[in-house]
């Protein structure tokens, strides 16, 4: 499907229009300064691409469990939604100006992970959601935040939830999954990403 859509491209001499859109979706992202030097090392812009990738993936889990939980208990999801999510998940995350800050990015994570889990601790502990711990959305959340997520209870009872990382810091590939088993898409569940040797598909 790619080699036929390079060829449709190079057949229309569209090539420039498509660069053009990339260049200026990289800039939205703030991924590619305008007029100024830009750093092309590939683990700095790999490393930033894969953090927003991350933020896409758990906000769209997130977004889609409370479009589900919606259609299912609208009341229900309005007395429990904290007043920003309606800002927060109202639209895609791909259709978001993200932070381009590396810590900015790192805080929007964690708070979408304190929202995930307060979402999921509501569906298991108020009455009134009994019937929604089944949602097909609820449970891809729950999968998706042991993956991405771990909680720390602090000795006063309060908890605060922490991105998984590794001893360095790092919060891309560490401490996840093989790529066989791992979640990457909550609209397609069978989506998967894995490598093998140079390969990577």
């Amino acid at each position: 499907m790619l080699s036929e859509f390079r060829e449709r491209l190079v057949e229309g001499q569209k090539e420039q229009m498509l660069l053009d859109e990339l260049l200026m979706r990289l800039k939205e992202l703030k991924l590619l300064k305008v007029r100024g030097q830009q750093r092309t090392d590939s683990t700095h812009i790999l490393g930033a691409v894969r953090q927003l990738n991350r933020i896409e993936i758990v906000g769209e889990t997130m977004r889609r469990a409370l479009n589900e939980l919606s259609e299912l208990a609208p009341e229900w999801v309005q007395e429990i939604a904290k007043p920003e999510w309606f800002a927060r998940y109202g639209r895609r995350f791909e259709q978001m100006r993200l932070p381009k800050e590396q810590a900015e990015r790192e805080a929007l994570l964690e708070t979408i992970g304190a929202d995930g889990l307060f979402l999921l601790e509501a569906v298991r502990t108020v009455p009134e959601a009994e019937g929604l711990r089944e949602s097909a959305g609820v449970e891809f959340l729950r999968r998706m935040w042991i993956q991405q997520y771990w909680m720390e209870v602090k000795e006063d009872g309060s908890s605060h939830v922490h991105l998984r990382a590794d001893e360095s810091g790092s919060y891309f590939d560490h401490n996840q999954p093989p790529g066989a088993l791992r979640l990457h898409s909550p609209y397609d569940e069978e989506v998967r990403y894995s490598a093998k040797r140079e390969r990577a598909g």
